[in-house]
């Protein structure tokens, strides 16, 4: 018999659930107090802005599937269906920017990422499908270390996968860097909290009113209301007394903590690698390190993410004969610098790496006859020529 009331749990109540695990869950607590869980770290603006900066950038950049000819030539497949996948949507109802931004996020706040690969009646696959990172259990085969995984139904129950059949996008040994420094964390949000009750309580005076002889009832309340009316009408408040205003100067102890805020900015950010440049921290910035510092981001912080996609993707849906893969065009980080484009593509033209329609194609403008031509210097031959 079927109980006829039985339904799917609602969305809000697995979300409470979660929340309620989370809060009690020991690895969450921190020194100071604070529960921090990825929900509760992304409400940090540091963590979110630098999960938000590296998810974006993995999102934006073109994920390429690429032939490998027997002669060494390397061509773009546009017919492969991963260049559906990757270039335009995943499956059905998620763009290929939504599904790469909200993997890198996962791999942030829960160290991996997972989706389903479904294939058709040949084995290749047809689209992905994103699985929250609570909802899988990974294990290993004790003789072989081959992943299994286990993912947990909204429906009840569970549902085994093969290795092969899901995209791991893992971080190192699949740590979370919010789990890593939710101190760190807990801190910055310790602060904010400090001082939002400072402000809200109204604890620290704008400035001290000082009179020579002791003040009546009467006269301290007529100094108030000239002092708030003062404040509605931008006039000029009058006062006896020979009274003096002293306006409350920053003292050492604020200095200190707001250098404290700007040191637990930097210590979030050093957990993500992400350059203080990118945060609007803009206090030891130049000119000249700046563009150093893009470079080291693009180097240090993207391409260990990137390779990780990389290597995963060819290795679940590829051939093994290698003569298919995928790779990530990064050039699209140097896209706002117009005058550095244009000067990367002169030099590629002028010493034949790149044709002119090819490069007219990198800016999405139609080819020209004439343009399939490579160029090459005039005063180059070659090494084995000698001397004339």
């Amino acid at each position: 018999m079927v109980w006829p009331f039985t339904r799917k749990a609602a969305p809000e109540q697995k979300d409470f659930a979660r929340g309620v695990f989370d809060m009690l869950w020991p690895s969450a607590q921190t020194v100071t107090g604070e529960v921090i869980t990825p929900e509760r770290a992304m409400r940090q603006p540091t963590v979110f802005a630098c999960t938000r900066i590296i998810a974006e950038t993995v999102a934006q950049l073109p994920l390429h599937v690429y032939l490998r000819g027997a002669d060494g030539s390397v061509v773009r497949d546009r017919t492969s269906p991963l260049h559906r996948i990757f270039a335009k949507r995943p499956n059905d109802w998620t763009t290929a920017f939504d599904f790469k931004l909200h993997m890198q996020a996962e791999v942030l706040m829960h160290g991996y990422a997972c989706a389903l690969i479904m294939r058709d009646g040949q084995g290749a696959p047809r689209y992905l499908r994103q699985i929250p990172a609570r909802a899988l259990t990974v294990t290993e085969d004790p003789r072989t270390g081959e992943p299994t995984y286990r993912v947990t139904l909204n429906e009840g129950g569970s549902r085994t996968y093969a290795h092969r059949n899901i995209l791991h996008i893992k971080a190192l040994r699949s740590l979370s860097v919010i789990s890593q420094c939710r101190e760190a964390i807990a801190m910055a949000l310790a602060q904010e909290k400090e001082l939002n009750t400072s402000l809200s309580k109204g604890q620290r005076p704008s400035g001290v009113l000082s009179f020579e002889h002791q003040m009546t009832d009467e006269a301290v309340t007529r100094a108030a209301a000239q002092f708030k009316s003062l404040g509605q009408d931008k006039g000029t408040a009058i006062l006896d007394g020979n009274a003096k205003y002293f306006p409350m100067a920053i003292t050492n102890v604020d200095a200190q903590f707001l250098e404290q805020r700007r040191h637990q900015i930097a210590e979030i950010a050093r957990a993500f690698r992400v350059p203080l440049h990118m945060l609007q921290e803009l206090e030891r910035i130049t000119h000249q390190n700046s563009e150093q510092l893009g470079r080291q981001f693009l180097q240090f912080t993207m391409l260990p993410h990137l390779i990780a996609w990389q290597q995963e993707i060819n290795l679940k849906l590829m051939p093994d004969d290698g003569s298919t893969y995928v790779e990530f065009l990064t050039d699209d980080l140097a896209r706002a610098d117009l005058a550095a484009r244009m000067e990367a593509f002169a030099k590629a033209v002028a010493n034949g790496i790149l044709n002119p329609n090819e490069v007219r194609q990198m800016e999405n403008r139609a080819p020209y006859v004439g343009g399939d031509t490579f160029l090459r210097p005039m005063n180059m031959e070659g090494a084995s020529d000698g001397p004339r």
